[in-house]
């Protein structure tokens, strides 16, 4: 009796660790599902702004109706701004899988952030007008360098402009660049609605998206709209960020904005480094 006592203990822990790795492929699948219409849409809705212009532009030559270069250029900027985010969420994507597989290559150089900061802003022009916010860089009067890959730190300060600019739904956004002994310093300080401090932990973690809700103006949803995004441009940004040695820090309040900054080691006449987690254990 003790031992049939014994061997049923030891299969019914079996059944209960079966049942939870079976809970946990369910809950996997269910994300990955998750993921797949979220994906769908956030692809999805770039890409239509581009045909959408390009169908009106074409129309309105086809018609021979006259244009004025203002017309014009409303509707090419809105073809460029689509295109740009489409390219930005291919990038994100190639990146997230090249972070979980390690297989991240970088080259550690000297990069003039502010020139980083600049591109950001101007690459988002057409976004931060639609939105209607301001946008002010309190730029430095000397060019500010860190020892980072140059690229993967305008993907970096892209990913938090973008987020920035995608929760603030009036008011603006503030940047402020500074160096210290270590480190240079890009802070992102917006006049959003804020981050839940049990979700702060969270952030950067693969999928993960804060539970945020904008007040709607329209009136066609309740009074609340929930705003898109994957969770993996934080997800890339915060291991792009480990990777070259920097540090992130995020301060939040609902209903009063957030501010993201990250760090990134000072140039101090570094050699160039190459980084291949391909051959890294």
């Amino acid at each position: 009796q003790k031992r049939i006592n014994i061997a049923t203990e030891e299969l019914q822990q079996k059944n209960r660790a079966l049942e939870e790795s079976l809970n946990k492929i369910e809950e996997i699948r269910r994300q990955e599902r998750d993921m797949i219409d979220v994906m769908g849409h956030e692809l999805r809705t770039p890409i239509t702004i581009v045909r959408n212009a390009l169908l009106v532009l074409k129309s309105k030559l086809d018609s021979k109706e006259k244009l004025t270069q203002k017309e014009l250029l409303e509707y090419i900027d809105k073809a460029v701004e689509g295109s740009r985010r489409e390219v930005n969420l291919v990038e994100t994507l190639l990146s997230a899988t090249k972070v979980e597989s390690n297989r991240i290559q970088l080259l550690l150089t000297k990069v003039d952030v502010k020139d980083v900061v600049m591109d950001s802003i101007e690459a988002h022009k057409v976004y931060i007008k639609d939105k209607n916010i301001k946008i002010k860089f309190n730029a430095p009067s000397r060019d500010i360098f860190a020892y980072a890959d140059r690229s993967r730190t305008q993907e970096v300060m892209d990913n938090f402009l973008s987020n920035a600019v995608k929760y603030t739904i009036k008011g603006g956004i503030t940047i402020n660049l500074i160096k210290d002994a270590n480190h240079v310093s890009v802070a992102l300080a917006d006049t959003g609605i804020g981050i839940a401090k049990q979700d702060i932990k969270h952030l950067g973690k693969k999928f993960f998206r804060a539970k945020q809700y904008l007040d709607s103006t329209d009136g066609k949803t309740n009074g609340v709209v929930r705003p898109g995004g994957t969770g993996l441009g934080l997800y890339v940004s915060f291991n792009l960020i480990r990777i070259m040695k920097g540090k992130v820090e995020i301060e939040s309040q609902l209903g009063k904005g957030s501010t993201f900054t990250f760090k990134l080691p000072v140039y101090k006449r570094q050699e160039d480094k190459h980084i291949d987690q391909s051959f890294s254990e």
